[in-house]
């Protein structure tokens, strides 16, 4: 759902603080400039944008030795992809059971990880485990980065 996508960039911003400028934390360059036909420049080269208009808009193509449409429903609400390309040792590291971590050992409620691949583990290091602003339970914050998105939130709303 595209609608959506601008608050998913949000979280993601949050997580990883270079998706969108230090000085706009609600990552309004993200987006749709007056209708959703007419993307911004971000949200064109966005993924979710590519994956949602390949078969509907002639413009939007999509890299086939990455990804490929494995099922589309009648009116194309519901897309499903298979990411291509994807090494053995990576198949062979998530298909070892010795590599979940699960509550309780040996169920289904496994937490998420990812193979030790360098380029992923580099992109994991920049990463700030995601907390809702709300938390106030949480050992460690962003000061700097929470008084910029309250300043925001509240300026969008005067």
């Amino acid at each position: 759902d595209l609608a959506k996508s601008p608050h998913m960039t949000r979280i993601g911003n949050s997580v990883y603080r270079d998706i969108c400028p230090e000085d706009d934390p609600l990552c309004s360059h993200f987006g749709f400039m007056g209708s959703y036909d007419n993307p911004t420049p971000s949200m064109k080269r966005s993924l979710l944008y590519s994956l949602s208009q390949v078969s509907t808009n002639p413009k939007v193509t999509l890299d086939e030795k990455l990804f490929k449409m494995i099922y589309h429903s009648q009116y194309g609400l519901i897309r499903i992809f298979k990411v291509m390309n994807v090494s053995q040792e990576s198949k062979d590291w998530v298909a070892d059971p010795a590599n979940r971590i699960c509550d309780p050992p040996g169920s289904w409620m496994c937490k998420g990880q990812y193979p030790p691949a360098p380029v992923i583990q580099k992109l994991l290091k920049k990463r700030i485990d995601f907390g809702q602003l709300e938390d106030f339970n949480r050992k460690q914050k962003d000061e700097k980065y929470h008084k910029n998105y309250m300043k925001k939130m509240t300026k969008d709303r005067e």
